[in-house]
């Protein structure tokens, strides 16, 4: 995003006290060492850079927020009623099964977290659509948490009304709200927090499973393959399980569905709730954008048109007309190739990335292989303080991407990573941000 007054603001003071804010610096990484802002057991990479937004972001991207979940909703709606509309998506027979199956609450995508490349409140463009499996709220909370007290921002604070997004129990309040739409009756849930075992973000399941025992609700982290269907509940050992929080993403569930037919049985029986929803894999899979582009004018508005044009980098299949395979050989620079259902970056290419030869072998793999070209979207390039080691306080320019948090279709936290690579992931190099937004 550009950079407003208040980056400025910041970068003046560490300029202005580089030692103290060196040691300033060192004193977070400790504490973060030992929290659990955590991914497979190491502390996440941070820049000693706050993020700060001005009440025109905000507005801005409640906005954007509002604009796109109306129209995954228009586009579910069409996916639910119309056999022929399905068949643009590709799903499997059991994904559209399952797709189909009412989830027993009415919101379709209870988590999303939107990803764009911003740079200012009406320039932006998204780089993909996240639902089940998004994450990072704990992340950011806990960054969010401790830079409230370093030197520049307390500094800053003196000046101005500085908040952040809570985005833990916010959470486990919508999706009990999405529970007892479900089942009214029980007013403090079992809950399974499910997803592989061994997966990466335990530590931000802990901080949820603590979430909701403060709710009042018995909760365990559970691998699917450890839920058990009697044909009326669904448990885990000698639990009941009435509320699953899906952290397992629905392209694996489907690939290893025979591991947990158990879970997929009580689902289609609605002997459980499940939050997200299966139907939730239609935003999530990358071929919305495909689909956005090619296969919507009948059911969106002019204006939700519009907003695709400018907003929704242009995405179609790879496949099928050699002019396409020529075209995208030929102008590497403005193109990226995407598997149409991976998540966390794996398998994606930027053609800008990669030499002539290594294009043309990358192009290849890719041509009529479950894979999506995509227009190349430049993501805002900003200054931004970094200190490393003992080398003290500098400079450096990153690329970076803001995540937009929607619970339950509201604009409700953010999630910022930024880059020296193209690719802004864990795969290429990155850094999380905490997120704070100027109350005036």
């Amino acid at each position: 995003m550009y950079l407003n007054n208040f980056f400025l603001e910041y970068e003046d003071i560490v300029k202005s006290f580089p030692e103290q804010c060196h040691q300033d610096y060192l004193n977070i990484k400790g504490i973060m060492d030992n929290s659990t802002a955590k991914y497979n057991g190491e502390p996440i990479p941070f820049l000693y850079q706050p993020m700060f937004f001005t009440p025109e972001d905000i507005r801005a991207f409640k906005d954007l927020t509002n604009t796109v979940m109306s129209i995954l909703n228009k586009v579910i709606k069409q996916y639910l009623v119309s056999t022929e509309f399905r068949k643009k998506f590709g799903f499997s027979k059991l994904l559209e099964e399952l797709i189909l199956v009412d989830p027993g609450y009415q919101i379709a995508v209870p988590m999303a977290r939107l990803d764009l490349f911003y740079y200012e409140p009406r320039v932006f463009k998204f780089c993909e659509i996240n639902a089940d499996g998004s994450s990072g709220m704990n992340k950011s909370n806990v960054l969010e948490r401790l830079f409230l007290h370093a030197l520049p921002v307390s500094q800053m604070k003196l000046k101005y009304d500085i908040q952040y997004f809570e985005l833990v129990e916010t959470w486990t309040d919508e999706s009990l709200q999405l529970f007892h739409q479900f089942n009214p009756d029980i007013k403090n849930p079992n809950v399974a927090i499910v997803d592989w075992q061994g997966a990466g973000n335990l530590k931000e399941f802990e901080v949820f499973q603590a979430a909701y025992v403060k709710k009042g609700c018995k909760t365990q982290i559970v691998d699917p393959r450890q839920l058990k269907y009697d044909g009326k509940a669904l448990y885990f050992r000698d639990m009941k399980v009435d509320l699953i929080y899906r952290r397992l993403v629905t392209s694996e569930l489907i690939d290893r569905h025979s591991e947990m037919m158990d879970l997929i049985l009580a689902y289609q029986d609605r002997a459980v709730c499940m939050v997200g929803p299966i139907r939730s894999e239609i935003s999530h899979n990358k071929m919305i954008f495909k689909v956005l582009h090619q296969d919507t004018t009948n059911i969106l508005s002019e204006a939700e048109r519009e907003f695709i044009k400018r907003h929704i980098p242009y995405t179609a299949e790879f496949k099928g007309d050699q002019n396409i395979f020529s075209l995208i050989l030929k102008n590497k620079d403005q193109y990226v190739l995407k598997p149409t259902n991976m998540y966390a970056a794996a398998g994606v290419y930027l053609g800008r990335d990669f030499t002539e030869s290594q294009w043309q072998q990358k192009v290849k793999q890719c041509w009529e292989n479950n894979y999506l070209y995509q227009e190349y979207c430049q993501p805002f390039y900003g200054q931004m303080v970094e200190i490393q080691g003992d080398h003290g306080v500098t400079t450096n320019h990153f690329n970076q991407m803001i995540g937009l948090f929607a619970y339950n279709e509201k604009l409700s936290g953010l999630y910022t990573r930024v880059g020296k690579s193209n690719v802004i992931s864990q795969q290429h190099g990155y850094y999380i941000l905490p997120n704070y937004y100027i109350v005036k």
